[in-house]
Protein backbone atom coordinates (compact mmCIF):
# COMPACT_ATOMS: atom_id res chain seq x y z
CA UNK A 1 0.00 0.00 0.00
CA UNK A 2 1.47 3.18 -1.44
CA UNK A 3 2.51 6.21 1.43
CA UNK A 4 -0.33 8.99 2.27
CA UNK A 5 1.06 12.02 0.88
CA UNK A 6 0.83 14.62 3.57
CA UNK A 7 1.48 17.58 1.95
CA UNK A 8 2.58 18.57 -1.82
CA UNK A 9 4.64 21.47 -2.61
CA UNK A 10 7.85 22.84 -3.72
CA UNK A 11 11.41 23.10 -2.92
CA UNK A 12 12.54 26.69 -4.13
CA UNK A 13 16.44 26.11 -5.10
CA UNK A 14 16.68 29.65 -6.68
CA UNK A 15 15.21 29.97 -9.58
CA UNK A 16 13.80 26.55 -9.55
CA UNK A 17 10.73 24.96 -8.35
CA UNK A 18 11.42 21.38 -7.79
CA UNK A 19 7.93 19.73 -6.98
CA UNK A 20 8.07 16.89 -4.34
CA UNK A 21 5.34 15.69 -1.87
CA UNK A 22 6.18 15.29 2.09
CA UNK A 23 5.96 11.64 3.61
CA UNK A 24 6.12 10.37 6.76
CA UNK A 25 9.22 8.93 7.48
CA UNK A 26 8.65 7.50 11.28
CA UNK A 27 6.00 5.27 12.09
CA UNK A 28 4.30 4.72 15.97
CA UNK A 29 5.01 1.47 18.08
CA UNK A 30 1.86 1.56 20.42
CA UNK A 31 -1.11 -0.84 21.06
CA UNK A 32 -4.19 1.20 21.40
CA UNK A 33 -6.41 -0.08 24.73
CA UNK A 34 -10.39 1.19 24.98
CA UNK A 35 -11.73 2.32 28.59
CA UNK A 36 -13.96 -0.71 29.40
CA UNK A 37 -16.23 -1.28 32.76
CA UNK A 38 -15.07 -4.13 34.56
CA UNK A 39 -18.42 -5.87 35.44
CA UNK A 40 -19.71 -6.36 31.99
CA UNK A 41 -16.96 -4.90 29.52
CA UNK A 42 -19.04 -2.29 28.21
CA UNK A 43 -17.09 0.60 26.29
CA UNK A 44 -16.45 3.98 28.90
CA UNK A 45 -17.51 6.87 26.90
CA UNK A 46 -15.94 10.93 27.96
CA UNK A 47 -19.02 12.96 29.17
CA UNK A 48 -18.65 16.45 28.79
CA UNK A 49 -19.58 18.23 32.11
CA UNK A 50 -20.48 21.48 33.13
CA UNK A 51 -18.88 22.09 36.46
CA UNK A 52 -21.08 25.10 37.53
CA UNK A 53 -24.12 23.09 36.62
CA UNK A 54 -23.52 19.65 36.88
CA UNK A 55 -24.98 18.68 33.65
CA UNK A 56 -23.49 16.79 29.89
CA UNK A 57 -23.15 20.15 27.55
CA UNK A 58 -23.42 19.48 23.65
CA UNK A 59 -20.20 20.08 21.90
CA UNK A 60 -21.33 23.06 19.95
CA UNK A 61 -21.97 24.92 23.58
CA UNK A 62 -18.31 24.07 24.01
CA UNK A 63 -15.69 27.31 23.49
CA UNK A 64 -11.93 27.42 24.20
CA UNK A 65 -10.30 29.76 27.01
CA UNK A 66 -7.26 30.87 27.86
CA UNK A 67 -6.40 31.67 31.36
CA UNK A 68 -4.70 35.15 32.02
CA UNK A 69 -4.47 37.02 35.34
CA UNK A 70 -7.30 35.09 36.91
CA UNK A 71 -9.90 35.48 33.75
CA UNK A 72 -10.04 33.41 30.55
CA UNK A 73 -9.81 35.43 27.36
CA UNK A 74 -12.02 33.05 24.77
CA UNK A 75 -11.19 32.64 21.80
CA UNK A 76 -13.40 31.43 18.19
CA UNK A 77 -12.59 29.68 15.42
CA UNK A 78 -11.85 32.67 13.41
CA UNK A 79 -9.15 33.88 15.82
CA UNK A 80 -7.45 30.51 15.28
CA UNK A 81 -7.51 30.38 11.38
CA UNK A 82 -6.25 34.47 11.51
CA UNK A 83 -3.31 33.38 13.64
CA UNK A 84 -2.41 30.59 11.37
CA UNK A 85 0.15 30.99 8.65
CA UNK A 86 -0.82 31.05 5.13
CA UNK A 87 -0.93 27.88 3.54
CA UNK A 88 2.10 28.11 0.98
CA UNK A 89 2.78 25.24 -1.11
CA UNK A 90 6.83 26.49 -0.93
CA UNK A 91 9.93 24.74 1.27
CA UNK A 92 12.33 28.20 0.97
CA UNK A 93 15.59 27.76 1.66
CA UNK A 94 17.14 30.19 3.84
CA UNK A 95 20.61 29.23 3.82
CA UNK A 96 23.06 26.25 3.56
CA UNK A 97 25.19 24.93 6.10
CA UNK A 98 27.34 22.35 7.60
CA UNK A 99 25.57 19.61 9.40
CA UNK A 100 28.05 19.48 12.61
CA UNK A 101 26.70 23.09 12.99
CA UNK A 102 22.88 21.87 13.78
CA UNK A 103 22.96 21.19 17.54
CA UNK A 104 21.13 17.43 17.83
CA UNK A 105 18.55 19.08 20.31
CA UNK A 106 16.62 20.38 17.74
CA UNK A 107 16.03 17.89 15.99
CA UNK A 108 12.55 16.84 15.98
CA UNK A 109 10.56 14.58 13.40
CA UNK A 110 11.81 13.33 9.75
CA UNK A 111 10.11 13.21 6.94
CA UNK A 112 10.78 11.82 3.21
CA UNK A 113 10.44 14.27 0.01
CA UNK A 114 9.41 12.27 -2.91
CA UNK A 115 9.93 14.22 -6.55
CA UNK A 116 6.42 14.99 -7.95
CA UNK A 117 5.76 14.95 -11.42
CA UNK A 118 8.24 16.52 -14.01
CA UNK A 119 10.75 17.17 -11.33
CA UNK A 120 13.09 14.15 -11.05
CA UNK A 121 16.22 15.78 -12.90
CA UNK A 122 15.91 18.64 -10.96
CA UNK A 123 15.38 16.84 -7.40
CA UNK A 124 18.01 14.70 -8.48
CA UNK A 125 20.48 17.86 -9.45
CA UNK A 126 19.95 19.40 -6.21
CA UNK A 127 20.46 15.91 -3.98
CA UNK A 128 23.86 15.25 -5.51
CA UNK A 129 24.72 18.79 -5.21
CA UNK A 130 23.88 18.60 -1.14
CA UNK A 131 25.92 15.34 -1.54
CA UNK A 132 29.20 16.55 -3.32
CA UNK A 133 29.16 20.26 -1.23
CA UNK A 134 28.86 18.17 2.00
CA UNK A 135 26.53 20.66 2.97
CA UNK A 136 22.42 20.65 4.57
CA UNK A 137 19.88 23.14 3.57
CA UNK A 138 18.31 25.10 6.01
CA UNK A 139 14.75 25.96 5.24
CA UNK A 140 11.31 27.16 6.47
CA UNK A 141 7.92 25.84 5.60
CA UNK A 142 3.83 25.86 6.51
CA UNK A 143 2.70 22.71 7.64
CA UNK A 144 -0.76 22.74 9.42
CA UNK A 145 -1.42 25.99 9.93
CA UNK A 146 1.94 26.51 11.32
CA UNK A 147 5.48 27.81 10.20
CA UNK A 148 8.27 25.32 11.00
CA UNK A 149 11.91 25.67 10.50
CA UNK A 150 13.70 22.74 9.07
CA UNK A 151 17.12 21.38 7.78
CA UNK A 152 17.35 18.91 3.86
CA UNK A 153 19.75 16.49 3.78
CA UNK A 154 20.84 13.41 1.23
CA UNK A 155 19.53 10.07 2.88
CA UNK A 156 20.56 7.24 0.04
CA UNK A 157 18.97 8.36 -3.28
CA UNK A 158 16.08 10.61 -1.96
CA UNK A 159 15.86 13.91 0.10
CA UNK A 160 14.83 14.06 3.92
CA UNK A 161 13.27 16.87 5.76
CA UNK A 162 14.07 17.05 9.33
CA UNK A 163 12.16 19.24 11.15
CA UNK A 164 13.72 21.43 13.61
CA UNK A 165 12.60 22.76 17.12
CA UNK A 166 13.18 26.59 17.06
CA UNK A 167 15.75 27.78 19.66
CA UNK A 168 12.98 28.99 21.73
CA UNK A 169 11.26 25.61 22.48
CA UNK A 170 14.92 24.09 24.21
CA UNK A 171 14.81 24.80 28.05
CA UNK A 172 17.72 25.82 29.85
CA UNK A 173 18.83 23.38 32.37
CA UNK A 174 19.35 25.34 35.21
CA UNK A 175 17.55 22.74 37.11
CA UNK A 176 20.10 20.11 36.20
CA UNK A 177 22.70 19.32 38.01
CA UNK A 178 25.69 19.46 36.06
CA UNK A 179 28.92 17.84 36.24
CA UNK A 180 31.63 20.72 38.36
CA UNK A 181 35.31 20.51 37.53
CA UNK A 182 37.26 18.00 38.25
CA UNK A 183 41.12 16.60 37.93
CA UNK A 184 42.08 13.24 36.58
CA UNK A 185 45.37 11.76 36.24
CA UNK A 186 46.41 11.33 33.08
CA UNK A 187 45.98 7.24 34.06
CA UNK A 188 42.47 7.46 34.44
CA UNK A 189 41.85 9.43 31.33
CA UNK A 190 44.10 6.59 29.84
CA UNK A 191 41.71 3.70 30.92
CA UNK A 192 38.37 5.82 30.33
CA UNK A 193 39.59 6.85 26.90
CA UNK A 194 40.56 2.66 26.23
CA UNK A 195 37.31 1.35 27.73
CA UNK A 196 35.46 4.13 24.90
CA UNK A 197 37.65 3.00 22.20
CA UNK A 198 37.35 -1.16 22.85
CA UNK A 199 33.65 -0.87 23.30
CA UNK A 200 33.29 1.80 19.48
CA UNK A 201 31.69 -0.12 16.76
CA UNK A 202 29.40 1.37 13.74
CA UNK A 203 25.71 2.22 14.76
CA UNK A 204 23.42 -0.35 13.44
CA UNK A 205 19.91 0.85 14.66
CA UNK A 206 17.74 -2.20 13.25
CA UNK A 207 19.66 -4.57 16.34
CA UNK A 208 17.41 -2.58 18.42
CA UNK A 209 14.12 -3.38 19.57
CA UNK A 210 11.02 -1.94 21.32
CA UNK A 211 11.02 -4.81 23.55
CA UNK A 212 7.59 -3.35 26.07
CA UNK A 213 5.68 -3.30 22.88
CA UNK A 214 6.66 -6.77 22.21
CA UNK A 215 6.14 -8.26 25.53
CA UNK A 216 2.68 -6.77 25.88
CA UNK A 217 1.87 -8.13 22.54
CA UNK A 218 2.60 -11.50 23.95
CA UNK A 219 0.82 -11.25 26.86
CA UNK A 220 -2.33 -9.92 24.72
CA UNK A 221 -1.58 -13.19 22.80
CA UNK A 222 -1.56 -15.65 25.75
CA UNK A 223 -4.43 -13.98 27.86
CA UNK A 224 -6.68 -14.27 24.68
CA UNK A 225 -5.92 -17.95 24.43
CA UNK A 226 -6.78 -18.28 28.47
CA UNK A 227 -10.16 -16.42 28.16
CA UNK A 228 -13.03 -15.47 25.72
CA UNK A 229 -12.34 -12.05 24.14
CA UNK A 230 -15.34 -9.76 24.11
CA UNK A 231 -16.23 -8.83 20.37
CA UNK A 232 -15.79 -5.62 19.39
CA UNK A 233 -18.13 -3.74 16.47
CA UNK A 234 -16.12 -3.06 12.95
CA UNK A 235 -15.80 0.37 12.19
CA UNK A 236 -16.87 1.18 8.71
CA UNK A 237 -13.54 1.74 6.31
CA UNK A 238 -13.07 5.04 4.93
CA UNK A 239 -13.12 5.89 1.01
CA UNK A 240 -10.07 7.06 0.17
CA UNK A 241 -10.17 10.31 -2.20
CA UNK A 242 -7.84 10.76 -5.02
CA UNK A 243 -7.28 13.70 -7.53
CA UNK A 244 -5.12 13.41 -10.63
CA UNK A 245 -1.99 15.94 -10.47
CA UNK A 246 -1.56 18.17 -13.68
CA UNK A 247 1.34 18.21 -15.30
CA UNK A 248 4.36 20.72 -14.51
CA UNK A 249 5.82 22.81 -17.36
CA UNK A 250 9.15 21.43 -18.19
CA UNK A 251 11.88 24.46 -17.89
CA UNK A 252 15.34 24.45 -19.08
CA UNK A 253 17.36 23.59 -16.19
CA UNK A 254 20.56 25.20 -17.06
CA UNK A 255 19.19 28.45 -17.95
CA UNK A 256 17.52 28.36 -14.51
CA UNK A 257 21.09 27.61 -12.58
CA UNK A 258 22.66 30.05 -14.26
CA UNK A 259 20.46 32.96 -13.36
CA UNK A 260 19.84 31.65 -10.05
CA UNK A 261 23.36 32.49 -9.52
CA UNK A 262 23.76 35.61 -11.10
CA UNK A 263 20.99 36.63 -8.86
CA UNK A 264 23.53 35.40 -5.56
CA UNK A 265 26.28 37.03 -6.90
CA UNK A 266 24.63 40.47 -7.23
CA UNK A 267 23.62 39.81 -3.13
CA UNK A 268 25.75 41.22 -0.49
CA UNK A 269 28.18 38.56 0.30
CA UNK A 270 27.36 36.69 3.29
CA UNK A 271 29.73 36.08 6.23
CA UNK A 272 30.85 32.68 6.19
CA UNK A 273 29.28 31.00 9.24
CA UNK A 274 32.15 29.12 11.22
CA UNK A 275 32.06 25.36 12.69
CA UNK A 276 31.16 25.29 16.26
CA UNK A 277 34.77 24.14 17.60
CA UNK A 278 36.30 27.29 15.79
CA UNK A 279 34.01 29.66 17.11
CA UNK A 280 34.67 27.65 20.67
CA UNK A 281 38.27 28.73 19.98
CA UNK A 282 37.35 32.52 19.03
CA UNK A 283 35.51 32.82 22.63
Amino acid sequence: MPARTLWKGSISFGLINIPVGLFPATQEHELEFTLLHKKDLSRIRYARFCTAENKEVPYSDIVKGYEKGGRYVVLSEADFKKAQTEKSKSIDIITFTSEDDIDSMLYLKPYYLGAEQNSHKAYALFLEALRQSKKIAVVQFNLRGHSHLGVIKPHDNMLVLNQLRFASQIKKATHVESAKARKFTKAEMGMAMQLIERSTERFHPEKYKDTYIQDLDAMIRRRKAQKGAAEAPEHPKRERRTSKDKGAKVYDLMALLKASLDEEKAKPKRRKAQPKHARARAA
